[in-house]
């Protein structure tokens, strides 16, 4: 194989690992530069025996249908993957004679009617039960493979090797998110996810109508709030989530949409918060819009879930919505060093050091209560 044609299959490979839709393609490019009546690409579970992906341009799909039904079970060629070490490649012949071929009653049933006798093939994926192949093939009327066509597949097999582990990889990672963002939808408020350039990784349907597609307030962050103002303000304070000092990351603002009265709190979105690994380090800054009438519901859940008094958990609904000490104060008709006392003891209880850690802490537990 030419220097110039291997580099531009590698390349065709790692484009693969980024779209799985470009294995057929790939697959025909291998077989056409070896040589061969056709060529297999395969990944399976092999305790199901189920073909979670597959490409051959030598069968059709009842073809498929009628192998996984009939042969699958007790298929003497694919077992040759098993005596052979993943990651090399293997001539069929050099193992199986044709003589011994011949009697091989998958063969006999199946491959033998395909044209496919020969086989240039390796194990290029194995992680538990997923099994990945790929096999190019010659008919018995074919010149059988020779050593250099093994070792042009031997070139090959690293990098189809790594393609896999990235494609699962990003398959997984998509499941994952696809999982976050149908839990998302349950929620009762809108969610926002950023990245550390402040762009939306994640949000639910909720917050679509504070999402703009125009970049406003010559800004880079696309969340507008319905006045000018709250929008300012909730910038500088995804600014400061994302790149300000410790003691100015995060805040609360409060606003009135279609009548009612919401607010929204913008927080640091930090490594120890990802314990399930939601997001990898893609996420940075979290951001909850919340409406008043809602929160008003909130104070039995903290009483549950912190152990708050009735008046600690007043306390902390009236923080989550946005009030100061002493427009607490005022609206319980107590002293502010009364509700400095059971901020206090908010604190103590969340085994937080402040107001804005026990709000995203509170928040992040109405979240979760929700799933």
């Amino acid at each position: 194989m030419q220097p110039e044609q291997l580099s531009n299959l590698i390349d065709r490979i790692y484009a693969a690992a980024l779209d799985s839709e470009c294995w057929r393609q790939v697959s025909e490019e291998i077989q056409k530069s070896i040589g061969g009546h056709s060529v297999n690409f395969v990944i399976e579970d092999t305790d199901l025996k189920k073909f979670l992906y597959v490409f051959t341009n030598a069968a059709t799909e009842s073809d498929v249908a009628f192998y996984l039904k009939h042969i699958a079970q007790n298929d003497g060629l694919t077992e040759l993957l098993e005596k052979v070490p993943k990651g090399q490649a293997f001539l069929s012949q050099n193992l199986l004679p044709l003589r011994q071929l011949e009697r091989v009653s998958a063969y006999d049933r199946f491959y033998r009617r395909l044209g496919q006798t020969y086989f240039n093939a390796a194990n290029i994926y194995h992680s538990q039960s997923v099994r990945g192949f790929i096999s190019i093939v010659r008919s018995h009327l074919d010149t059988p493979f020779n050593q250099s066509d093994q070792q042009n597949l031997q070139l090959l097999i690293p990098h189809l090797s790594r393609a896999l582990v990235i494609n699962n990889t990003l398959k997984d990672k998509t499941v994952t998110i696809a999982a976050v963002e149908n839990s998302f939808e349950h929620l009762s408020f809108a969610v926002l996810m950023l990245d550390e350039r402040g762009k939306i990784v994640l949000c639910n349907n909720r917050a679509r109508p504070f999402i703009t597609n125009l970049k406003q307030l010559r800004s880079d962050y696309l969340i507008r709030l319905p006045n000018l103002n709250a929008t300012q303000r909730l910038h500088t304070l995804i600014d400061c989530a994302l790149h300000g000092s410790n003691h100015l990351r995060g805040g609360s603002i409060t606003f009135f949409y279609q009548g009612e009265q919401y607010v929204v709190h913008c927080f640091p979105w930090c490594d120890r918060f990802n314990h399930i690994n939601w997001l990898g380090t893609r996420a940075r800054c979290i951001i909850f819009i919340v409406s008043a009438e809602y929160l008003s519901g909130s104070p039995c859940h903290w009483k549950k879930a912190f152990g708050f008094s009735q008046a600690e958990a007043s306390i902390a609904n009236g923080l989550i919505c946005g009030n100061t000490v002493k427009e607490l104060a005022d609206k319980l008709f107590v002293a502010e060093s009364t509700v400095r006392f059971h901020v206090k003891n908010i604190l103590k209880k969340t085994e937080t050091k402040s107001q804005i850690a026990a709000v995203s802490l509170m928040l992040r537990s109405l979240m979760v209560a929700q799933w």
